[in-house]
């Protein structure tokens, strides 16, 4: 295998122009495909199954909560209106976070 350092943001932006799925698809996806490269742990869980399964897990669970939370951080960007303070604040907690 040969592996490319690649830009994340770059690539989850080129998924969803060329594809049907939303830039927090192509995350998850890209996302998806590092936790299955392995480049997420260290060396205990490279060595260890049950280690490795807890952290794919508390890593999968990490990605779907951050997901959530920048769904919600949207719904109140929405009701927020006109109030061009709280949209500034979340614009940048998202940005921030590549969401």
């Amino acid at each position: 295998m040969k592996l490319e350092n690649i830009d994340v943001h770059m690539l989850a932006l080129a998924i969803a122009c060329n594809t049907d799925a939303s830039e927090r698809d192509a995350r998850h996806i890209i996302n998806t495909v590092l936790l299955k490269q392995g480049r997420q742990h260290g060396h205990k869980c490279q060595n260890d199954q049950s280690a490795q399964d807890v952290c794919d897990g508390t890593y999968i669970e990490k990605v779907e909560d951050v997901i959530q939370l920048s769904e919600a951080l949207r719904g109140v960007l929405a009701l927020a209106g006109e109030n061009r303070e709280i949209a500034r604040v979340i614009e940048t907690a998202l940005e921030s976070h590549g969401l």
